[in-house]
């Protein structure tokens, strides 16, 4: 679960670099400059009597956007577009260029320029390109050649966003949505953990005290038993000791609640520890009662009882086993 949240965000952006490549900044760049084109051309008062419009050198354009304000004036049924060469003849014959259309402080006499009622031209102030997204700001200015008025002076801005850029940060929304969530159930799956990881540790810390009256039974019978003489019945009580410190060591090396483990072996293993300590609590009972007998001289009895005591420390040896393996 912890490498779920590497793989999403792995899979996001390899979806996001076979994206890119059909929204290039080049489409974009070409919205930019139409929009801007539109703009400019609304921008152009309705009542202006100007028919002829040329379309000068915009600086800072490699031509792109002035073929896109042609396009523009052109689908306007209101302008007929003076084309390049022609405006040169017509500079020509008053002996002017281009350059001098566009500069302030070039003065052209009001009606000196023949075939052309309109020029348009100005700079581009700023433009940027990514994959995602485009903007271009440019300031032009429309002059009327006859009358030598200014019929317009303004800044445009245009922006054009790649569709998939919302579709790009709506997903990257619902893959941060969907990591929160895994982190936030991780989290709350290790708070769970380690509940039961504590209630698993008060299982054992009662199999050992379990472990502990057991093991003091068995001891004081069986110095009882030395003292009284009965060194057979004391070997026998012996025996079942080296048994129980061999079920006390296994019980130790037992694989514990880790709270970065899985939850549904967390809950059957503090399952298994509770049931455990059943067993234990027999193996007490049984040694408490092996030793009452020896303190009563009740011997009848304690070789079978002895033999008993020995299964049950093996069942649950057994027990221990079965836990290890699943």
């Amino acid at each position: 679960m912890k490498r779920i949240p590497g793989l999403i965000l792995s899979a996001f952006f390899l979806a996001l670099i076979l994206i890119l490549p059909f929204h290039t900044s080049h489409k974009l760049q070409d919205e930019t400059l139409r929009g801007l084109a539109v703009e400019v051309v609304k921008a152009i008062p309705q009542d202006v009597h100007m028919r002829l419009m040329a379309v000068t050198d915009i600086k800072g354009d490699d031509g792109s956007l002035q073929r896109a304000i042609e396009g523009g004036l052109k689908a306007n049924p209101h302008f007929i577009i003076v084309e390049r060469k022609n405006l040169n003849k017509i500079l020509d014959e008053v002996g002017l260029q281009v350059s001098d259309l566009v500069d302030r402080k070039t003065r052209i006499e009001p009606g000196k320029l023949q075939g052309v009622e309109g020029i348009l031209f100005g700079e581009i102030l700023d433009e940027r390109k990514s994959p995602l997204k485009a903007s271009l700001r440019a300031y032009l200015k429309l002059d009327n050649v006859e009358t030598g008025a200014i019929v317009l002076s303004k800044e445009f801005s245009v922006t054009a966003v790649s569709p998939a850029r919302n579709i790009i940060l709506w997903t990257l929304c619902g893959i941060l949505g969907l990591i929160f969530l895994i982190v936030a159930l991780r989290k709350h799956e290790v708070t769970v953990i380690k509940k039961k990881e504590e209630r698993d540790e008060e299982a054992r810390g009662r199999i050992r005290t379990e472990l502990d009256k057991a093991s003091r039974s068995l001891t004081e019978a069986r110095d009882s038993l030395m003292g009284k003489g009965e060194k057979v019945m004391a070997q026998a009580v012996r025996d079942v000791e080296s048994d129980l410190r061999l079920l006390r060591e296994r019980m130790e090396i037992l694989a514990r609640i880790d709270s970065g483990g899985i939850k549904k072996e967390a809950k059957m293993l503090l399952r298994f520890d509770e049931h455990l300590l059943g067993y234990f609590r027999n193996i007490a009972y049984y040694s408490e009662k092996l030793y009452k007998d020896v303190m009563n001289d009740d011997f009848k009895h304690l070789k079978a009882k002895s033999g008993e005591l020995k299964k049950e420390i093996k069942d649950t040896l057994n027990r221990l086993e079965d836990r290890n393996t699943k």
